[in-house]
């Protein structure tokens, strides 16, 4: 298993929340065709919070729940926490 999606499991107590977060980052892994997520961690921060702003204006444009919307941001958010990639989350929670 890869080390990125060890140490953001290991950040949540609750299977169903975990089964939700993995949902999401696979959503969003399949949008943007990431091949894994170790590589997904590796990307410059910029070009991470450029992909999460735009995902986020998908969803919206989807007219997807704004829950459905800040589950992803935060499963999204707890993921880079845990790998250590800083992104500016007030700006994207702003776009909520």
């Amino acid at each position: 298993m890869q080390k990125s999606i060890i140490l953001f499991e290991s950040a949540i107590k609750s299977e169903y929340t975990k089964t939700t977060y993995q949902n999401s980052l696979n959503r969003f892994q399949k949008y943007f065709i990431i091949k894994d997520f170790d590589s997904l961690i590796s990307l410059d921060s910029q070009k991470i919070q450029e992909m999460i702003e735009d995902y986020v204006l998908f969803l919206r444009s989807e007219n997807k729940s704004h829950g459905l919307i800040k589950n992803v941001v935060c499963a999204l958010e707890l993921f880079f926490s845990m790998n250590d990639v800083i992104i500016n989350w007030k700006k994207i929670k702003k776009k909520l």
